[in-house]
Order: structure tokens, then sequence, then C-alpha cells
């Protein structure tokens, strides 16, 4: 909690940048931490305020056990795409807090909302898609879903699963 102490004295001696012949203001060192952000999102961004989006900076790859191998990741890995959410939110989407990189570092492996008092049908979401295969037609088939905010229907009555397969499944 002492840092916000120190946000209240802006004369604080904690202010001060010893390596120059004069001592700085709390307000200085703001006004300097600001127009230091400001050029680094103009580099990262572009100098047109208004295309700064916080999906363009804060981005989420979904990354295959074999794509975190270079070439392979062109093959096997979702994304990279914008992300929404952020550390502290129910949409937690976090990158790394000491770094100047906004690069998603972890985040849910899918969604899901179950009506507990109906659980045969619910909502869910993949964003990779249902298959570990990159060959797969379900490799990356509910990335864009994901990324607008939508859900597939996931059924867990037996008797609907065997409408929706080809397959015929034996219960136990």
């Amino acid at each position: 909690h002492s840092f916000k102490r120190i946000m209240d004295d802006m004369d604080h001696s904690f202010w001060d940048n010893v390596e120059t012949n004069r001592v700085e203001s709390g307000a200085e060192v703001v006004l300097m931490s600001f127009k230091d952000m400001v050029k680094d999102l103009r580099s990262k961004l572009g100098t047109r305020i208004d295309l700064w989006h916080w999906g363009k900076l804060h981005t989420v790859e979904h990354e295959h056990l074999l794509g975190k191998v270079k070439p392979l990741n062109y093959l096997y890995n979702v994304g990279p795409t914008s992300a929404d959410g952020g550390r502290y939110v129910i949409n937690n989407q976090a990158h790394r807090k000491s770094k100047n990189d906004f690069r998603v570092v972890h985040a849910p492996a899918t969604r899901r909302l179950i009506d507990m008092s109906n659980t045969q049908y619910s909502l869910g979401i993949l964003p990779s898609g249902n298959s570990g295969n990159p060959f797969s037609k379900h490799y990356r088939d509910q990335i864009d879903i994901y990324q607008r905010g939508e859900y597939r229907d996931q059924i867990m009555d037996w008797d609907e699963i065997e409408k929706y397969n080809k397959l015929k499944f034996t219960r136990k």
C-alpha cells in the first residue's frame, strides 16, 4: 500500500531520478512516462490514434504441442488473433505484467454455459476446434465463432447425440 501514499505526495524523494542533476517531482515523472507511453504506442500502432485498439496489442495464439517449434507453428497453431479481455476480468486472457508485451500467456481453454436446471443441453466453444489434428476439418473450425463471443450447442442427452452421429455408441 506504500505506492498509494507516494502517489498522494508528488514531492516525495521516490520520484527523483538520481541520474540527473536536478530533483524531479512526481508530476514531471508521470508526464514523462505518459509521453514515453504515447511514443511507444505510436511505434507499435501508428500515428492515427483513432485506429488504436486493444486487440492489436493484446493477441492470442492457441499453441499446439508441436507448434512450439518453428516453423511447425504455422501448421499447428491457431492464430494469432486479437484478444479482448484482460487479467482481472471474467474473460481472463492475461499477458505478462512485467514486460511491454501484451500477447496472451494464459486464457481459458474453453467457454461453457450450463443451465444447472437442464444439464442435458448447454452451450460451449473451443477456440481451436474439436480436433488436435491440423488435417481434420474440425481443426480451427471454431476460432471465428469464439472470437465473436458466440457458442455452439453442446448436447449431453444420449439419444440426441446418437441422432447427430453416424457412429453408434454403446451404453455401459
